[in-house]
Protein backbone atom coordinates (compact mmCIF):
# COMPACT_ATOMS: atom_id res chain seq x y z
CA UNK A 1 0.00 0.00 0.00
CA UNK A 2 1.08 3.64 -1.30
CA UNK A 3 2.25 5.70 2.47
CA UNK A 4 1.35 9.35 1.86
CA UNK A 5 4.50 11.00 1.31
CA UNK A 6 5.66 14.53 3.31
CA UNK A 7 6.71 17.39 1.15
CA UNK A 8 8.77 19.74 2.62
CA UNK A 9 10.82 23.15 1.44
CA UNK A 10 14.79 22.79 2.31
CA UNK A 11 16.70 25.31 1.27
CA UNK A 12 14.56 26.72 -1.69
CA UNK A 13 14.62 22.96 -2.43
CA UNK A 14 10.90 21.12 -2.39
CA UNK A 15 11.95 17.73 -1.14
CA UNK A 16 9.12 14.73 -2.69
CA UNK A 17 9.72 12.06 -0.58
CA UNK A 18 8.93 9.92 2.59
CA UNK A 19 10.97 10.54 5.47
CA UNK A 20 12.14 6.92 5.58
CA UNK A 21 13.57 7.41 1.77
CA UNK A 22 14.93 10.81 3.21
CA UNK A 23 16.93 9.10 5.87
CA UNK A 24 18.39 5.93 2.96
CA UNK A 25 19.29 9.13 0.73
CA UNK A 26 21.28 10.50 3.08
CA UNK A 27 22.71 7.58 4.46
CA UNK A 28 23.77 6.88 0.63
CA UNK A 29 24.98 10.18 0.40
CA UNK A 30 27.02 10.35 3.10
CA UNK A 31 28.91 6.72 2.02
CA UNK A 32 29.35 7.98 -0.98
CA UNK A 33 30.80 11.55 -0.43
CA UNK A 34 34.14 10.48 -0.43
CA UNK A 35 34.38 9.55 -3.64
CA UNK A 36 32.61 12.01 -5.10
CA UNK A 37 34.92 14.84 -3.80
CA UNK A 38 38.24 13.07 -4.67
CA UNK A 39 36.14 13.11 -8.43
CA UNK A 40 34.42 16.60 -8.50
CA UNK A 41 35.97 19.43 -10.99
CA UNK A 42 35.88 23.02 -9.83
CA UNK A 43 33.32 24.41 -12.22
CA UNK A 44 31.36 27.69 -11.96
CA UNK A 45 27.93 26.30 -11.76
CA UNK A 46 26.24 30.20 -12.53
CA UNK A 47 27.96 29.71 -16.32
CA UNK A 48 27.10 25.79 -17.08
CA UNK A 49 27.21 24.72 -19.24
CA UNK A 50 29.83 26.94 -20.72
CA UNK A 51 32.26 26.08 -17.53
CA UNK A 52 31.70 22.47 -17.78
CA UNK A 53 33.34 22.01 -20.91
CA UNK A 54 36.96 23.27 -19.93
CA UNK A 55 36.62 20.39 -17.05
CA UNK A 56 34.65 17.37 -18.97
CA UNK A 57 34.57 18.71 -22.53
CA UNK A 58 32.78 15.75 -24.04
CA UNK A 59 29.78 15.51 -21.49
CA UNK A 60 28.77 19.58 -21.27
CA UNK A 61 29.69 20.11 -24.92
CA UNK A 62 27.05 17.32 -25.46
CA UNK A 63 24.61 19.57 -22.76
CA UNK A 64 25.62 22.70 -24.49
CA UNK A 65 24.50 21.30 -27.98
CA UNK A 66 21.22 20.16 -26.17
CA UNK A 67 20.60 23.26 -24.50
CA UNK A 68 21.35 25.45 -28.04
CA UNK A 69 18.29 22.83 -29.78
CA UNK A 70 16.20 23.64 -26.97
CA UNK A 71 16.86 27.16 -27.13
CA UNK A 72 15.76 26.68 -30.87
CA UNK A 73 12.38 25.35 -29.74
CA UNK A 74 11.31 27.84 -27.69
CA UNK A 75 8.86 30.51 -28.92
CA UNK A 76 7.24 33.89 -27.21
CA UNK A 77 4.19 31.39 -26.35
CA UNK A 78 6.55 29.43 -23.93
CA UNK A 79 6.74 30.72 -20.48
CA UNK A 80 6.95 27.62 -18.50
CA UNK A 81 9.81 24.11 -18.69
CA UNK A 82 9.72 21.39 -16.30
CA UNK A 83 12.75 19.87 -15.72
CA UNK A 84 12.74 16.06 -14.80
CA UNK A 85 15.86 14.33 -13.74
CA UNK A 86 18.37 18.33 -13.43
CA UNK A 87 20.79 16.90 -11.66
CA UNK A 88 22.19 20.17 -10.41
CA UNK A 89 20.02 22.32 -12.16
CA UNK A 90 21.81 24.00 -15.07
CA UNK A 91 19.34 23.23 -18.13
CA UNK A 92 16.69 25.06 -15.24
CA UNK A 93 19.04 28.10 -14.28
CA UNK A 94 19.94 28.19 -18.30
CA UNK A 95 16.36 28.43 -18.91
CA UNK A 96 15.69 31.20 -16.32
CA UNK A 97 18.28 33.17 -17.58
CA UNK A 98 15.92 33.04 -20.89
CA UNK A 99 12.93 34.05 -19.18
CA UNK A 100 11.07 30.98 -18.29
CA UNK A 101 9.45 29.58 -15.15
CA UNK A 102 11.06 26.16 -14.48
CA UNK A 103 9.99 23.75 -12.22
CA UNK A 104 13.07 21.18 -11.59
CA UNK A 105 12.81 17.77 -10.36
CA UNK A 106 15.60 15.52 -9.03
CA UNK A 107 16.06 13.67 -5.79
CA UNK A 108 19.99 14.81 -5.56
CA UNK A 109 20.16 17.49 -3.64
CA UNK A 110 23.40 17.78 -2.49
CA UNK A 111 25.28 21.47 -2.42
CA UNK A 112 28.70 20.38 -4.54
CA UNK A 113 26.77 18.85 -7.71
CA UNK A 114 23.52 18.28 -6.72
CA UNK A 115 19.90 20.71 -6.74
CA UNK A 116 21.67 23.23 -3.98
CA UNK A 117 24.92 23.88 -6.34
CA UNK A 118 25.48 27.29 -5.85
CA UNK A 119 29.05 27.76 -5.95
CA UNK A 120 32.04 27.96 -7.06
CA UNK A 121 34.18 24.62 -5.88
Amino acid sequence: MYKQTSFFFDEDVLQLMAPNFKIKLENWLFDFEDFRKSNLKKIDFNSLPKSGIKVEKKIWKARAEDFSIISKLINNNIKTALDIGSWNGWLANSLTKKGLKVTAIDYFTHELDGMKAKKIL
